[in-house]
């Protein structure tokens, strides 16, 4: 097995863990999983409360955490690390979850709501804040308050390098539905000659090509329909294909077979009511119901509440 299928399985495995820890039920609190480096294995996250016992609400996670020793859940990116990389606590960010209006029809039940996810977009790890606030019952812990607050550079930085995501693996992959902006993200400088710059690019292509490494740094493929389009212009520009709803269509009727459902129809209600034995009322036909199917088939799961990724 291919080391590449290894990291799946385990990627697998472990969310399946998270999914089944989100579930209400009678004997079990919902808990958000998240990686502990050591002992290298999935633990309970605590939600920080106040010393009176009151949960810090989602749009205050962030400032409490930069006045007290709390730290956001950790990711599973060293979970597939190995070395001294494995043992470093990889914090996730917090943010509010974007859809792309131009994408996404309709209001995404995640848009507008806290969220936590990998920092780096590696490893998929994604939890929904808001849901987990308004349970009844939670896994909470008060936090000792920092003797010096965090400063503003330790809860996100600027880069002067290039950041390149997977470039090794070719084009470059993107999702154009959910965007979650918050913190422990890189901010780099943009170079807006970079811009201008497309068009040269583009001729250059078509004309004389262009290196491997411009190539995969130029372009971005969409998750959804597949388009390959210029990373710059995505997604602000790009309506997804698999997010439009399709137009409805006309359907021409059969006017002759219509015309028979409907005389068959008014004749058969006409004979069941003017025949005494064939009358039924609402209390015979709930009784038949009864009688026919026992209240065991009638009943349903539970609806899961279990959120994961990527953006």
């Amino acid at each position: 097995m291919s080391s590449q299928n290894k990291i799946a399985l385990a990627l697998s495995h472990y969310f399946r863990r998270i999914q089944a820890a989100q579930l209400s039920t009678k004997f079990l609190v919902p808990t958000i999983l998240h990686w502990k480096p050591s002992p290298g294995n999935l633990v309970p996250w605590n939600w920080p409360c106040t010393v009176e016992g009151q949960r810090v609400p989602p749009c205050k996670l962030e400032n409490h955490r930069q006045t007290h020793e709390f730290q956001a859940p950790c990711c599973l990116c060293p979970a597939l690390k190995k070395g001294s990389d494995a043992e470093i606590y990889t914090e996730t960010g917090i943010g509010l979850v974007q859809v792309a209006p131009k994408v996404q029809y309709g209001r995404h039940p995640l848009n507008g709501q806290y969220a936590v996810q990998c920092a780096q977009n590696h490893c998929g790890y994604f939890i929904s804040l808001e849901w987990f606030y308004t349970l009844p019952l939670m896994h909470l812990r008060y936090y000792k308050k920092r003797d010096t607050p965090l400063s503003a550079h330790e809860l996100a930085y600027i880069s002067d390098l290039d950041y390149i995501d997977n470039n090794d693996l070719g084009l470059y992959q993107a999702s154009p539905g959910i965007i979650c902006r918050g913190t422990k993200r890189r901010l780099i400088q943009e170079n807006y000659g970079k811009m201008d710059e497309l068009p040269e690019k583009i001729d250059a292509l078509v004309w004389e090509g262009l290196m491997e490494d411009t190539f995969w740094l130029l372009f971005v493929q969409c998750t959804g329909c597949q388009i390959i389009m210029p990373r710059a212009t995505f997604p602000h520009i790009h309506k997804c294909a698999k997010f439009t709803p399709s137009p409805p269509r006309d359907v021409p009727a059969d006017e002759t077979s219509t015309t028979q459902m409907e005389e068959h129809s008014a004749r058969g209600l006409a004979e069941m009511h003017s025949s005494p034995e064939n009358s039924y009322s609402t209390r015979d036909i709930l009784t038949n119901i009864d009688d026919e199917y026992s209240a065991d088939e009638f009943e349903t799961e539970p609806a899961s509440e279990a959120y994961s990724i990527e953006v």
